[in-house]
């Protein structure tokens, strides 16, 4: 059972008792301010304004915030009067009212008014106030409290960043913003990071306050909070029984505060199997809401969830109901997402368990609905949001397959995949379809592709070290959400069709199937940890639903990552580490290549987990540290036999556990369409074999998608009509020793991996003309001048390809810009980049494709770059083409290809499927995408792209087809998968 919000965000009361805004607004209401300032007291109407401030402040004090709602809105109406648009006063009236509004719901509501105070204390007061640092605090707990997780971080951490400026490391403000991200962090499932942040406040709080003060406690619920989720029951009721005594003591016995102890307490015992106690606590706490805070608050409402699951332990099912609805009835009319999707998510399965499959159904689609049209909302935190709310589509398809109705079981698959990709195609839909001017779609897509660029921009300041820079993109980031959000409400107010439109609407399967050649499949695994399914469509016999096995989940992981490392590397000369983990299952490591990815220590091998660690004596959200988790022992070491015996063993086992079930349901398809699930994203699905040791990609053609939905978009479009059939980029300038000519060299790769990365700080935009920080590492590639001088003569023969091939200095990011802004770019059927691949697991947003180098271009090629100065004037890019800028360019291409290394990895988020370029490129509007799952080789990959474009532009094969043609030719002169096989191909 899931815990209902068991530390009930007693942080989002702190900081107000604490805040030195108190003070201000007390001075301010008591007298005039400064010599400088007119003497507000004898203004007509001051009298009124104090006299409801004081109202205002009679209800909070009591914590009845709909009281203080009327007063808290005529006190800054007065104070605007009185005071001026821009007075510290008003910043104070807008800073209570949006608490008042946040009390109570009203998150959107509160966080226009935090933003209002927040623009007045920083140019009264600088961007270093603590008046700016609490309306930080707070937004970021509004931002939370909707669901937004990423952006409560950020707002939390800008506040933590100007307390510790300002006050030092161990003032209690401090301590409160470690106890706000420490929650931030437990939403997002990070408990040992939260618990890290919460024994740092705990630590201050006690030598600034004592023992027995209300903070103590309230930190104390929360570290209870965080052990609570990880099993360690004991552990936290220990906590919440020590808050008790210091809250009857300092704030007495009917306080909120001391609620939400009895109400964790009963959560507590719930889980240590005492229901008796449990409920004795739920009720504690449900009175002591209801009188101080009303029947209608979210605080009752979760206190009522809590009393639901109780009652159904005890198979009380007519008290849970009531309950259950009794919560979901308060939720619905406030802004508190998280709690409307739970309260839905346990009434359906107490429907389960009442054999009601109907009323259950029902609500896990009300709350698989919600989690879709929240998503809209929130924005960049968007993904995180849906990664903790994904199991309502696995329950929906678990309780329709049980019930056998493998249609909807679908449907909710499909709907769960590919998210992002899915909500951009319908956007630009919406906009194009929902009678929306041409000058207002313009700028709502400028509005997101500059937040794309600045997040990009971003990553790469906080990853370099630049935390400055990183908090004023941040800001700047901030700024243009709000307006993305204002502009997004308004067109939907102003144009009812775009608002039909705007949300993603569920694939129909007649469509799909009506889709689909006779000869073709569509195969979509769906892997949970309980239940690992694929759905098969073909044209003759429908939809069916393969059952692959039940707690296989984690055997399927290992196996894909294992056959990863396997083939990742030549097997020739290369040596293995073999682990043996805990289950008993084989981990395969190249020790000598990434000696970082694990650590070993007196035989055992430990993974290092950065979650929510600690840099130095401080924890901060970010911060990049580690922590030690046991992965195995080391057995011994395997060469090249081996490696060989395990590929070829794996293969087997993986063709046998995911192909071969899908096979047997589709045994006249020669076409697969395959949607992966989790680890199937790292599987080389082509050369899996057979009993026979036939490999999958000698008998079948497949390509990869994201979602069934999106391969539908896709195969609705009409292939481009291009007015010119290549645009290619190589031989980019990285370093010294670069020529305009070159051949391709076996053995180099086209990869610097990350730990070229912080090389990259130097060339940063801005900075990339210092001369000494012109090398962050990367090798020329002068292999790729052959590949694309190959290419470019199979795709224009004996025409001149200027300017449609681009190498050297040319090939750069801001020729790609440049283009794009002319809508050239558009005018390609075909974008391919043989350039280095730049894969940053922990943070994709950093991925790239590496191009020309700006320092370096103007260091090694001076002559070459004055003259490309002279045509275009200095390159103002950094040449790191990312992963968010990629998702601002406008293609109408059939197909992007990245002859480069692992451009088809990236970090794996559930509901977006592997975030990474492939991604980028498809949002940017490619209708196919070629990328790579391990290094590539430069010899092997000139080779396999002459062949594929001599099958795709001479022979007219699709690029599926065209790809696996190229791999069989040129796995004649290189029987090792590993030199032609990483190649797979996203898209319709």
């Amino acid at each position: 059972m899931t815990s209902c919000k068991s530390n009930q965000d007693t942080r989002s009361a702190i900081i107000k008792k604490i805040s030195l805004l108190l003070v201000t607004a007390a001075l301010i209401i008591s007298g005039p301010g400064t010599a400088q300032e007119p003497d507000y007291t004898k203004h007509p109407r001051y009298a009124e304004f104090a006299a409801q401030y004081q109202a205002y402040d009679r209800a909070a004090a009591s914590r009845d915030f709909r009281a203080a709602l009327d007063p808290a809105r005529k006190s800054l109406e007065l104070a605007r009067e009185i005071f001026g648009d821009d007075a510290a006063m008003t910043g104070v009236m807008y800073d209570r009212l949006a608490y008042a509004e946040s009390a109570t719901g009203s998150f959107d509501l509160a966080i226009e008014h935090y933003q209002k105070a927040a623009a007045i204390y920083a140019a009264r007061y600088g961007a270093a106030s603590e008046y700016l640092g609490t309306a930080y605090l707070n937004m970021g707990e509004a931002y939370r409290s909707k669901g937004d997780v990423s952006r409560a971080l950020e707002f939390h951490s800008a506040a933590m960043d100007i307390y510790r400026k300002k006050l030092g490391d161990k003032h209690v403000y401090v301590a409160t913003a470690c106890n706000y991200i420490g929650g931030a962090l437990k939403s997002r499932g990070d408990y040992r990071g939260a618990i890290s942040h919460y024994e740092k406040a705990l630590a201050i709080y006690r030598e600034s306050l004592g023992e027995d003060h209300e903070f103590v406690a309230t930190t104390y619920v929360n570290l209870g909070g965080s052990h609570e989720p990880l099993g360690e029951y004991d552990r936290a009721v220990e906590y919440y029984l020590k808050a008790v005594p210091i809250y009857k003591k300092t704030i007495g016995e009917d306080h909120p505060f001391l609620a939400v102890a009895y109400n964790n307490l009963g959560l507590g015992y719930h889980y240590l199997g005492d229901e008796s106690s449990s409920i004795t606590y739920y009720n504690l706490a449900l009175s002591i809401y209801l009188k101080t805070l009303g029947a209608d608050h979210p605080h009752t409402a979760y206190a009522c969830i809590n009393l639901g699951q109780a009652y159904r332990a005890l198979k009380s099912y007519d008290d849970s109901e009531k309950y259950y609805m009794r919560a979901l009835g308060i939720l619905t009319g406030g802004g508190d997402r998280d709690g409307r999707i739970t309260a839905l998510t346990h009434l359906g399965e107490l429907y389960v368990e009442r054999e009601q499959p109907k009323k259950a159904s029902e609500s896990f689609g009300a709350a698989a609905a919600l989690v879709l049209k929240y998503r809209l909302e929130i924005g960049r935190g968007k993904s995180g949001f849906s990664d903790r709310h994904i199991g309502v589509f696995n329950r929906i398809i678990d309780l329709e397959l049980a019930r056998g109705d493998t249609e909807k079981a679908f449907i909710a698959d499909c709907m769960k995949k590919g998210l992002s990709i899915t909500e951009d195609m319908t956007l630009k839909d919406a906009l194009g379809k929902g009678e929306v001017p041409a000058e207002k779609q313009a700028r709502l897509l400028t509005i997101m592709n500059e937040i794309e660029t600045a997040e990009s921009d971003r990553a790469v300041q906080a990853e370099s070290g630049n935390p400055a820079e990183a908090g004023k993109l941040m800001k700047a980031i901030w700024k243009l959400e709000a307006e993305k959000e204002k502009t997004d409400a308004a067109l939907m107010a102003s144009y009812p069709a775009y608002a039909a439109l705007r949300s993603p609407a569920a694939p129909a399967l007649a469509d799909i199937l009506a889709a689909l050649a006779p000869d073709q499949a569509l195969v979509s695994y769906s892997l949970n940890e309980k239940k690992c399914t694929a759905f098969v469509l073909t044209q003759d016999r429908g939809l069916r639903a393969v059952d692959l096995g039940g707690d296989i989940y984690g055997e399927i992981a290992n196996d894909s990552r294992n056959i990863h490392v396997l083939y990742k590397y030549p097997s020739g000369g290369t040596i293995l580490a073999r682990i043996r983990s805990a289950d008993g299952s084989p981990v395969f490591w190249n020790r000598k290549l990434e000696g970082k990815k694990y650590s070993v220590r007196d035989g055992s091998v430990y993974s290092l987990d950065s979650a929510g660690l600690v840099t130095g004596d401080f924890p901060r959200a970010g911060d990049a540290g580690f922590r030690e988790i046991l992965v195995g022992a080391i057995e011994g070491d395997i060469d090249a036999n081996g490696i060989e015996q395990e590929r070829e063993r794996l293969s087997r086992k993986l063709f046998d556990g995911l192909l071969k079930p899908v096979m047997n349901e589709a045994p006249s398809a020669r076409k697969f369409v395959i949607v992966p699930d989790g680890p199937v994203y790292y599987v080389p699905i082509g050369i899996l074999k057979d009993e026979s040791g036939g490999m999958f990609s000698q008998s079948r053609q497949y390509c990869l998608v994201h979602s069934p939905a999106i391969w539908l978009d896709l195969a609705g479009r009409k292939s481009a009509r291009a007015a010119h059939p290549l645009l290619a980029l190589g031989n980019a300038v990285y370093g010294a020793g670069h020529e305009n000519v070159g051949a391709a060299v076996r053995g180099r790769m086209r990869s610097a991996g990350s730990m070229a990365f912080h090389g990259e700080a130097a060339a940063a935009e801005g900075s990339f003309q210092a001369e000494a920080s012109d090398d962050p590492g990367f090798g020329n590639l002068p292999g790729t001048a052959e590949e694309v001088a190959l290419i470019g003569n199979i795709a224009y023969g004996g025409e001149s390809p200027a300017g449609h091939v681009l190498t050297g200095i040319d090939a750069n990011e801001d020729m790609v810009f440049e283009m794009n802004d002319r809508k050239i770019l558009g005018k390609y059927r075909i974008i391919h980049f043989a350039a280095h691949g730049l894969f940053i697991d922990s943070n994709p947003s950093l991925n790239a494709i590496v191009l020309s180098l700006p320092a370096a271009a103007k260091k090694h090629r001076k002559v070459e770059y004055g003259a490309y100065t002279t045509r275009h004037g200095g390159m103002r890019r950094d040449g790191y083409l990312r992963l968010g800028e990629i998702k601002t360019l406008g293609l109408k291409c059939d197909l992007v290809v990245m002859s480069a290394c692992e451009t088809s990895l990236g970090h794996y988020i559930r509901g977006e499927g592997m975030v990474g370029l492939p991604q980028a490129f498809m949002i940017a509007g490619s209708r196919s995408v070629m990328a790579s799952l391990w290094p590539v080789d430069d010899e092997a990959a000139c080779l396999l792209m002459e062949e594929f474009y001599g099958n795709i532009l001479k022979k007219g094969m699709p690029p599926g087809r065209a790809l696996q043609e190229a791999q069989r030719s040129v796995s004649e002169e290189f029987p090792d998968p590993f030199y032609w096989a990483p190649f797979v191909v996203y898209g319709e």
